[in-house]
């Protein structure tokens, strides 16, 4: 249950001192007297010692609200509204979802106000030199990259791409961060589409399209493009694990216009899924990311990759079309989306061997892209994590930390 401050901030002219705390206890939050104010439990401390401090008692909200505006003292707690994770009064205990979710935001339009200030070109340039940046300061991403060109090429250019990697991956954050901002539809209107007729001709079945994409390039703002060119182009997109980054994430995708639903709840979003198809709408899937479990194994770079079965079933149960799409950096800055034929395939009347022939067709278009434009994929993804066999270390590379090294060594110390 999301549980709302009661008190609003007490901050009188000419303030001096600031007690700021986090957010009242729960008997606070959940009955709420007249006389109640801020640190009211009763096993708080925090009146007492002011009533010691200035030699008088204090009971009522107004008689403390007197003491602190003489004093010049305001008082106010940093967290709005949020939900405990158990029934306990510590923060360590609580999810603090919309006070760090403007936090987040607070970041995001201040780097907004930043990228629009400097404009695109520059935006761009610092995107790449923040690439660099990650490139030679942060090895473990780095090693993440290098390890998973070596098992699609096993050739001696991953010093190359990887950094190149990096530089695009930044200059596409620093992008979707501009695009948020008040230039935002003049930088839109300048990405061209290629095989627009593609998707025009799937629309014509009347039974809705599934577009299929990958992380190449800032394929963030397909959907916006298409929509605003007048698609009913909704992409579904994944919420982060908190809530507070989930608020934040679907504030950014309103900033951008991108047209949306989340994967979770699973049974919402199909429900949704289908009533976009139904209405001869496109959905779009990001479809090369690795699948722990329920994936269908397909060759990707002559190795096996655990993939989301999500677009192939939606297909062969609605008959919807299903085209490839994908966004590309040009080597002058602009962009292209370039939609492809759609993936042909003929019902066998076994509807798992039609799942697995579907998947693997999309599949081998998106290898053939990221072969083609290998420094604009996403390399940190462990896509051949996932073995037929189980998990495969191969294809992960472990995070070494400093402090589990620490902690294991302070153990050791104490071992007979």
């Amino acid at each position: 249950m999301i549980e709302k401050h009661p008190f609003k901030p007490f901050i009188p002219e000419n303030c001096k001192v600031l007690v700021l705390g986090s957010f009242p206890g729960k008997e606070s939050t959940q009955e709420i007297r007249d006389d109640d104010w801020f640190y009211g439990a009763n096993r708080n401390q925090f009146w007492k010692i002011i009533e010691r401090i200035y030699g008088i008692n204090l009971q009522t909200r107004k008689e403390k609200q007197a003491v602190f505006l003489i004093a010049k003292v305001g008082i106010t707690d940093i967290i709005t509204s949020c939900e405990r994770k158990e029934n306990s009064n510590s923060d360590s205990n609580a999810i603090f979802d919309k006070t760090v979710a403007l936090v987040y935001l607070s970041g995001i339009y201040m780097m907004i106000f930043i990228t629009n200030l400097i404009g695109l070109k520059n935006t761009l340039n610092l995107g790449k030199f923040t690439g660099n940046i990650l490139y030679y300061f942060f090895r473990h991403t780095r090693s993440k990259i290098l390890n998973n060109l070596v098992l699609a090429y096993n050739n001696n250019l991953q010093d190359v791409i990887s950094k190149n990697v990096l530089q695009n991956l930044s200059k596409k954050w620093s992008e979707l961060i501009f695009c948020a901002g008040p230039f935002k539809k003049r930088s839109w209107k300048e990405i061209s589409v290629e095989g627009i007729e593609n998707l025009d001709t799937a629309l014509n079945s009347g039974k809705g399209v599934i577009a299929v994409s990958a992380h190449i390039g800032n394929y963030a703002l397909i959907g916006t493009k298409l929509s605003m060119l007048g698609y009913n182009f909704v992409t579904v997109v994944r919420d982060l694990k908190t809530k507070a980054g989930s608020m934040a994430y679907r504030k950014s995708r309103r900033l951008i216009e991108l047209p949306s639903i989340p994967t979770y709840p699973e049974k919402q979003f199909y429900k949704n899924a289908l009533k976009i198809l139904r209405r001869n709408g496109a959905l779009c899937l990001i479809s090369d990311e690795n699948k722990r479990h329920g994936g269908i194994f397909v060759d990707f770079f002559g190795r096996k990759a655990s993939t989301a079965p999500g677009p192939a079933g939606l297909a062969a149960r609605t008959g919807s079309k299903i085209i490839p799409i994908f966004m590309i950096r040009n080597s002058d800055e602009s962009q292209k989306i370039i939609i492809e034929k759609e993936i042909s395939w003929e019902k066998t009347g076994d509807s798992e061997k039609d799942i697995i022939n579907i998947t693997a067709g999309f599949t081998a278009v998106i290898e053939n892209y990221v072969r083609k434009y290998p420094d604009q994929w996403l390399w940190t993804n462990f896509r051949w994590r996932t073995q037929p066999e189980g998990q495969s270390d191969e294809a992960k590379i472990r995070k070494k930390s400093l402090f589990k090294k620490i902690k294991r060594g302070i153990k050791s110390l104490f071992k007979p």
